[in-house]
């Protein structure tokens, strides 16, 4: 009877075994994912300030030097940065048209003396129903003559804005896409 127990016993692992320890590396790889998912987003909040500052200081020392501020020569959002498209800000879904900034070959001159144009990373961004990416800072002249002016950037998290902006944090009902982000407006005057 002994030896016919012992020909029973298996050297392997049940099935319930494994089920445990697979669910349990499931477990630890969906908190592990989330962590880095956080850490991104928080990188890339932070290279977004870091140039929206740098286009901060590009602008006002060309101020500096032509006592106005970079003129694309209308009063509309353009780009800030230097884009394939020569698009920052791609529609995806939603109302056609209303997403979409474009660069102003007089303000990336005026401003080509004064920074090398940083890389941006894409901040996804909704309104009125649309979603878009917007890749970078959007710049306007607040009058013809360009002596007040504002730039508009966006960070994934609730980092605080460069010195100075005013910001907003907007909620999920506002932007269904990001459970909530910053939207930091600076105005030179």
């Amino acid at each position: 009877m002994i030896m016919y127990a012992k020909l029973l016993k298996t050297n392997g692992f049940t099935l319930i075994e494994l089920l445990v320890v697979i669910s349990i590396i499931s477990l630890l790889s969906s908190v592990v994912l989330s962590s880095l998912n956080d850490a991104r987003k928080k990188v890339s909040s932070t290279k977004t300030l870091s140039n929206a500052l740098e286009y901060r200081k590009a602008i006002e020392l060309y101020r500096t030097d032509n006592a106005n501020y970079p003129n694309p020569g209308d009063t509309i959002y353009h780009c800030l940065g230097d884009y394939a498209t020569n698009v920052c800000g791609n529609e995806t879904v939603g109302i056609p048209g209303s997403g979409i900034y474009s660069e102003d070959t007089d303000l990336q001159s005026a401003l080509r003396d004064y920074i090398v144009f940083p890389k941006n990373d894409p901040v996804p961004y909704a309104i009125g129903g649309g979603t878009w990416y917007l890749n970078g800072p959007i710049y306007k002249c607040n009058n013809e003559a360009c002596t007040t002016a504002q730039m508009v950037s966006w960070t994934e998290t609730q980092n605080s804005c460069i010195g100075g902006a005013s910001s907003a944090i907007r909620p999920p009902s506002y932007n269904p896409v990001l459970l909530y982000y910053r939207e930091c407006t600076y105005v030179f005057q």
